[in-house]
């Protein structure tokens, strides 16, 4: 039987539009103009894409602005994560 934890990251990899990791290279901000900065996002460098949908292009080497799932850790400058997001 899968672990909770395992059945979880199963759900996230089926609804993510976007799986990248990515190096955090700002805190409670965003790089997107019609986004304010606020607590909960965070922009990050994307480092490798393991599934992109094709309306988003090649993203490795830009920041993106990602909004964290509540609950989620505050990563910090410099971490890398792995990232399950939605365009």
């Amino acid at each position: 039987m899968p672990t909770e934890a395992v059945r979880e990251t199963e759900e996230l990899v089926a609804a993510a539009s976007l799986i990248s990791k990515a190096t955090v290279t700002r805190v409670n901000a965003s790089n997107e103009p019609s986004v304010p900065s606020r607590a909960g996002l965070v922009v990050a460098r994307v480092d490798a894409v393991l599934r992109a949908s094709p309306d988003l292009g090649d993203v490795v080497g830009q920041e993106i602005t990602i909004e964290l799932a509540s609950g989620h850790h505050a990563p910090k400058v410099g971490d890398q994560e792995i990232f399950y997001a939605n365009d």
